[in-house]
């Protein structure tokens, strides 16, 4: 090219900076300044778009910089998308003084910053501006719905939903995908049978919230009502909805369907195929879910955290300990991915059920962030299917520290005694007919004692782990039997946990359930202190 202005300069860095080169970008913008040919506000805009993007927080810096020297300070556009790009680089600071700094601010400017703080989990900050803004649209309510929402302040997302004085169809998206997200899924259903009756149009986001909704509700025909409708609105290629009803197929047991749908897809993404990856580790087809996790790789697709989460859940279901080890130990050394703390559970899971409860607890040991509640979970799960220790103390022991808050800490003598439950065991349990045993033996049962260990195994039936529940309901069976003194209104949170956590389970975990529920629905019937 003999001329190269402004224009051609841009269109250059604007094509790099879209394949996800950004260091083309910079070594173009960079030369266009030398060459004399000055940016103009576009120019700008896409390489703060391209600094945010890549968390490139000092390259966005500069370029603000240049945006002040070269007189753009007061051009609004640009102004707000230098707040976008300060609140994508985690700079909630600079963001708010770049705001009170604007001379004019538009509608966009607010919306801007109250969507960084909810982004950042700043919601407090967030909703004290949107109660100050001067202007209000339906952008700046759907924010804060979502904000609230990601708290998990539900009751507070339908309220501010309430009042909105306009709604389109993303503001319904928000407060229907967000009650889902916090497992108000009846509610969730609710407020999409309104949405369908007010006529407002249906997007490939809500469909996909509530195919999950209508699977994890074990409402197929449902679920088959909105796969009609996904057909019919032509929104079967849309990778998001093809997901979830792999996922919802998944989940009510029907293998073929959602291997058709999967089959279907053209060109997979890795959303897709971590779902079917997901699908094969619920039935158990390690061998096929390591087959596509090859493909994957074969392919040449970038493999993700839920990628490994995935593979390593095939691995625990199948009792595959070598292979998970192996994915585990590839994520950091070959492919350059921190495992997070779903994954040491599910190590943790792994090492369990194959009876390496020492490895599992060295695991837990090295998590870089402390021990969390999940893998402790899903210890005392491994610790109850192989009978290796006193539930009971280990309950008490768990639960004294697992749910420390992030700014508190472990007590020194936490790793020692939590390892000292594991070794010096003489006598191995064989499931819950001993329990009762081990528990008068520690003298847990008793007139102080049997509230400790009802609230320690109410306890396990909060945890989100289906061998838990297992392992406690059938301790509650046997509890049920015992002759000692038992506080009669203890068991009324009993059976709550028991109602809510008999459906949805394998098989096993639900007849236990319903036995417990049976067994302890007589005890607060008759007002007795044990079964006959």
């Amino acid at each position: 090219m003999l001329v190269k202005n402004v224009v051609s300069w841009t269109a250059m860095i604007h094509g790099y900076a879209k394949i996800g080169d950004l260091e083309e970008s910079l070594q173009h913008f960079s030369q266009m300044r030398k060459e004399n040919v000055n940016a103009n506000s576009t120019t700008f805009a896409i390489m703060l778009d391209a600094c945010a993007e890549f968390g490139r927080r000092r390259e966005g810096t500069q370029i603000h910089g240049l945006v002040i020297a070269m007189g753009f300070e007061q051009d609004i556009f640009l102004a707000n998308t230098l707040i976008v790009m300060y609140y994508r680089v985690d700079n909630m600071y600079d963001d708010r003084k770049m705001l009170d700094a604007m001379s004019r601010r538009d509608a966009v400017s607010w919306n801007s910053l109250i969507n960084g703080y909810v982004e950042q989990d700043k919601i407090e900050e967030a909703c004290a501006l949107f109660y100050s803004i001067p202007e209000k649209d339906v952008i700046s309510w759907t924010s804060m719905v979502m904000g609230f929402s990601k708290r998990g302040w539900t009751d507070e997302s339908i309220s501010l939903f309430e009042l909105m004085p306009q709604k389109d169809d993303v503001s319904w998206t928000a407060i229907i995908s967000g009650l889902v997200h916090n497992g108000k899924l009846e509610i969730a259903c609710q407020w999409f049978s309104k949405m369908v009756k007010e006529g407002i149009k249906l997007n490939p986001l809500v469909i996909s919230s509530m195919l999950s909704a209508l699977a994890s509700l074990a409402i197929l025909k449902e679920g088959m009502q909105m796969h009609a409708c996904v057909v019919k609105m032509g929104l079967d290629s849309n990778i998001f909805i093809l997901s979830s009803l792999i996922s919802m197929y998944s989940k009510r047991g029907n293998l073929s369907e959602a291997c058709q749908i999967f089959s279907s897809i053209r060109t997979s993404k890795i959303v897709t195929i971590n779902s079917m990856i997901t699908t094969f580790a619920q039935h158990s087809l390690a061998q096929e879910a390591f087959d596509l996790f090859r493909k994957m790789q074969g392919d040449g697709q970038m493999l993700n955290e839920i990628t490994f989460l995935t593979i390593l859940t095939a691995c625990s279901r199948s009792g595959l300990v070598k292979e998970g080890n192996n994915y585990f130990n590839s994520m950091r050394s070959v492919h350059g991915i921190e495992p997070g703390p779903d994954h040491y559970t599910c190590m943790v899971d792994l090492f369990g059920r194959a009876g390496l409860l020492q490895e599992a607890l060295n695991l837990i040991n090295s998590i870089p962030d402390g021990p969390h509640s999940a893998a402790w979970g899903a210890l005392l799960s491994a610790t109850g299917q192989h009978s290796n220790c006193n539930l009971a103390n280990f309950v008490k022991k768990f639960y004294g520290t697992a749910g420390l808050k992030e700014d508190e800490e472990d007590p020194p003598n936490m790793q020692m005694a939590t390892s000292d439950s594991f070794e010096n065991q003489e006598d191995s349990m064989v499931g819950p007919s001993k329990l009762i045993a081990e528990l008068t033996k520690i003298g847990a049962i008793g007139t102080q004692g049997m509230p400790t260990v009802l609230q320690g195994i109410h306890e396990c039936l909060e945890i989100i782990d289906w061998a838990t529940h297992k392992l406690a309901a059938d301790a509650l069976v046997v509890l049920a039997s015992y002759s000692g003194p038992l506080i009669t209104n203890e068991t009324s949170p009993i059976i709550e946990s028991l109602e809510a956590c008999c459906f949805d389970k394998v098989k096993p975990v639900r007849d236990s359930m319903m036995e417990a529920l049976q067994v302890w629905k007589k005890i607060s019937d008759k007002g007795d202190t044990a079964i006959p």
